[in-house]
C-alpha cells in the first residue's frame, strides 16, 4: 500500500470517527431532551418560596411557576411566612409529561391564633371559636415556639361562647384559663357572668365577692357596709336601696364603682339575688374596664 493510500484511510477512519461522535452527542442531547418533564406550580397564598431537592429554584406568583425536571422523585417545599405551615411533600416527575400542581398552604398554629383574634376584634365570635377550638384541645399552653398556644385562647374561647349564649362551653373554657391564670379577675368576672346565664346568680354572687379580694379597699369597704346594714329592718333597707339609686345617677369613677357595690349589699339583704348579682358584675366590669379582654 502506497504511503498515498494509508494517508487517504488515515483521513477517512478520523472523518467517520468524528462523524461518530457528532451523532453520539445529537443523540444523547436529544435523548436527554426527551427524558425531562415539567412541573407548572400554583400556589395560594403567593408568593411562595419555591425549594426543590435543597435548592430554592424560584417563586410562585400570578402566574404558574414553571420548571423542567428530570424524571423521578424530587422533593418539593413551599415557604410563605411564619403564619402559615411549610408544605413539603415528595413529587413523581414523568418523562415528556406535565405534572399540573396546585398547593394551598394551611395556617399553622400561630397563625390560626392570630386569625381568631382579629375576628374577636370584630365581633365575630363563631369564627373566633372555629379557628381556636381545635388549638385549645390539641396543644398544650406554652410559647408557639415552643410548639404550644399562648394561655389566653382559653379566656377568648369562654368570651366567645357566652357571646354567642352558650354559658356552659364558656364556663368550661374559663375554668381551664382560671387554673392556669388564678389571678386573672376578668376571668372570674366572666366565670360568674356564666353561672348567672345558666340560672345560678347566688353562686355568681359568691365568685364576684371572692374576686373582690383583689382590691382590699373595696373589699373592705363592701364588708363594713354589709355590717351597717345588719340591724335595719327590710323596709328601711329598701329605703336605703332608693336613696341610693338616686345618688348613683350623680357618681362617676370610683364613687359609682363603690355605690354599685353597696346596691349589690342592699339588694342582697332584702332578697333580690339577680338585682344583687347585676350591680356588683357592673360594679367590677366598670372597675376593671374591658373585661372581655385578658
Amino acid at each position: 500500500m502506497t504511503s498515498n493510500s494509508k494517508k487517504y484511510l488515515e483521513n477517512l477512519l478520523k472523518s467517520l470517527i468524528f462523524i461518530l461522535l457528532l451523532s453520539l452527542i445529537f443523540t444523547l442531547s436529544y435523548a436527554s431532551r426527551e427524558l425531562r418533564g415539567k412541573l407548572v406550580l400554583s400556589s395560594y397564598p403567593w408568593p411562595c418560596r419555591v425549594i426543590l431537592d435543597g435548592y430554592e429554584v424560584g417563586t410562585t406568583g400570578v402566574k404558574p411557576f414553571e420548571v423542567e425536571l428530570s424524571p423521578g422523585t424530587h422533593l418539593l417545599k413551599l415557604i410563605y411566612n411564619p403564619d402559615y405551615e411549610i408544605y413539603e411533600k415528595g413529587i413523581v416527575i414523568q418523562a415528556n409529561r406535565v405534572l399540573k400542581l396546585y398547593v394551598k398552604l394551611q395556617l399553622s398554629d400561630w397563625g390560626k391564633y392570630k386569625r381568631a383574634l382579629k375576628h374577636y376584634s370584630k365581633g365575630e365570635y363563631r369564627k373566633t371559636i372555629y379557628y381556636l377550638k381545635d388549638l385549645a384541645v390539641s396543644k398544650k399552653p406554652s410559647h408557639p415556639s415552643k410548639g404550644g398556644i399562648p394561655s389566653d385562647v382559653y379566656f377568648y374561647l369562654g368570651a366567645s361562647y357566652l357571646k354567642i349564649g352558650q354559658p356552659n362551653k364558656a364556663g368550661y373554657w374559663l375554668k381551664r384559663y382560671i387554673k392556669l391564670e388564678p389571678q386573672s379577675v376578668k376571668a372570674r368576672v366572666l366565670l360568674a357572668k356564666a353561672k348567672a346565664d345558666l340560672g345560678y346568680p347566688a353562686q355568681a354572687i359568691k365568685d364576684l365577692e371572692n374576686a373582690l379580694e383583689q382590691y382590699p379597699f373595696l373589699k373592705e369597704t363592701y364588708k363594713s357596709f354589709g355590717e351597717l346594714l345588719d340591724d335595719l329592718s327590710k323596709k328601711e333597707l329598701k329605703e336605703v336601696r332608693r336613696s341610693l339609686l338616686d345618688y348613683l345617677k350623680h357618681m362617676q369613677g370610683e364613687d359609682r364603682v363603690l355605690y354599685l357595690l353597696k346596691l349589690a349589699l342592699v339588694s342582697k339583704k332584702v332578697g333580690d339575688i339577680k338585682g344583687a348579682y347585676n350591680y356588683l358584675y357592673k360594679a367590677l366590669c366598670l372597675k376593671l374596664g374591658d373585661v372581655w379582654k385578658p
